[in-house]
């Protein structure tokens, strides 16, 4: 019988299914080594011990992932999964949190997601989508507001990459945040926070099974994949409550963990380069003008009135202004950046001072927010 604290990683044919529970911080911290020829079997003690349907070969996961790799003496050698492999831990140390993350490439989607019983806490799997190479990463669960675990499709992977899979488990909560390639699994299946119960969507996912105790007693990949740089640790990279400091054109800007999860981001700088909404800003030009990464609004002013060498700019309704500085330049063309003016921002508008008298007949005005923090 599976383990009440059983994450399993259903792959391939069969599936990508996680383990639940806690270890002692980086109790498993897992690259296999130099030796393509050393036994699976090998690896235990600290690094966990490892058993079951799988071989070591020579090769490198490609491609640029959050978190990866967690060591530099990877020594380029992989575990091939073809069957059920597992990593148990002996030393199962009990903690409200904890987090597992590894790399996996998975070759093909499933043929079909099996039904499973109520000893497993959470599930992954590629979906059954055998038409493209595009498929969904499908989450068993207990759904948003459901009493009973399903299958459930999320956001879509690819079959025959390379993937970052994070696990961050609240067992306070009951729930699991779950990454895909360092950002946020957002679906209609989640939740907002990990107490959130009145939000329509979210990365945190009510656990299948409730765990006997708060321990990580294994994990198992389960049918045919490749895997690296396994990771458990009860020490969690992104807190589940408070504040995330990211970087924002080379200022700390201080964002809270319920907007990174309601963005679908890990404040990674690669997730800051992203375009969430049709304003044509990325995350980070959002945040540096003080707006909302999601609220469709593009920072250019609304209105504008001139007076004696003044400029006064009305900026986007709801921006927010705290902290936030702004330059405004003025040029008598169309191109280029001007001469910068003196600015004072003020209940939702900016006024820009100094401007010569003689400057000309048409002037191109230029608004810029710096970091918003």
């Amino acid at each position: 019988m599976a383990s009440k604290n059983s994450i399993k990683l259903f792959v391939g044919a069969g599936l990508m299914l996680a383990a639940s529970g806690a270890f002692a911080a980086a109790q498993v911290s897992q690259t296999f080594g130099s030796d393509a020829t050393a036994a699976l079997s090998s690896f235990s003690g600290a690094a966990g011990t490892w058993f079951g349907d799988g071989t070591l070969e020579a090769g490198t996961p490609s491609g640029t992932f959050a978190g990866s790799p967690i060591s530099d003496s990877s020594g380029g050698v992989i575990l091939s999964v073809e069957g059920d492999v597992s990593c148990t831990n002996a030393s199962n140390t009990a903690a409200t949190s904890y987090e597992t993350e590894f790399l996996i490439n998975v070759p093909e989607a499933s043929e079909e997601l099996p039904s499973l019983d109520s000893e497993v806490q959470i599930a992954l799997a590629a979906g059954t989508n055998v038409v493209s190479e595009s498929v969904p990463l499908v989450v068993y669960c207990k759904p948003h507001g459901s009493e009973s675990a399903a299958w459930t499709n999320t956001v879509s992977m690819t079959t025959g990459a390379w993937h970052r899979v994070t696990l961050a488990f609240d067992y306070g909560a009951g729930r699991c945040r779950v990454s895909l390639d360092g950002v946020p699994v957002v679906s209609d299946a989640g939740y907002l926070t990990t107490n959130d119960t009145t939000s329509t969507s979210g990365a945190w996912y009510t656990l299948a099974g409730t765990p006997a105790a708060n321990l990580v007693k294994s994990l198992n990949f389960i049918g045919v994949a490749k895997v690296d740089d396994v990771l458990i640790s009860d020490t969690i990279a992104n807190n589940f409550t408070g504040s995330n400091t990211v970087t924002v054109a080379g200022v700390p800007v201080n964002v809270s963990y319920d907007d990174l999860n309601r963005w679908g981001i890990d404040g990674s700088v690669e997730s800051l380069a992203l375009e969430l909404d049709d304003s044509e800003l990325t995350v980070a030009q959002k945040l540096e003008c003080g707006l909302d990464p999601v609220d469709g609004k593009k920072f250019e002013a609304t209105a504008m009135s001139l007076g004696n060498g003044t400029a006064t700019f009305t900026l986007p309704e709801g921006i927010n202004m705290d902290n936030t500085t702004y330059t405004v330049y003025y040029s008598t063309t169309p191109t280029g950046e001007g001469t910068a003016l003196d600015t004072t921002p003020s209940n939702g508008s900016v006024t820009a001072s100094g401007i010569p008298t003689d400057a000309g007949d048409v002037l191109y005005f230029t608004i810029k927010a710096n970091a918003h923090n």
